[in-house]
C-alpha cells in the first residue's frame, strides 16, 4: 500500500515509484482530466497526486 502521510506526491516521484515513464503517466492523467475528474494541482499548476488521485490513476491504468 502507498502511504503519502497526507502530503501530495509529485507526478514524477509517483511515476518512478510504480516504474512507469513520467510522460506516459502524464498523458494518462490528462486523459482522466478530459473525462471530467479534477486532479490536485499545486500553485504552479503541476499535478500533485493525493491518495484519492492515486486510486483514480491506478484504477484507470488497470
Amino acid at each position: 500500500m502507498i502511504s503519502l502521510n497526507d502530503k501530495p506526491m509529485y507526478l514524477a516521484h509517483f511515476a518512478k515509484l510504480i516504474g512507469m515513464d513520467e510522460h506516459r503517466l502524464f498523458r494518462i492523467c490528462k486523459g482522466i482530466e478530459e473525462n471530467g475528474y479534477q486532479l490536485n494541482r499545486n500553485e504552479h499548476g503541476h499535478i500533485d497526486l493525493t491518495e484519492k488521485d492515486i486510486t483514480v490513476v491506478l484504477s484507470f491504468c488497470l
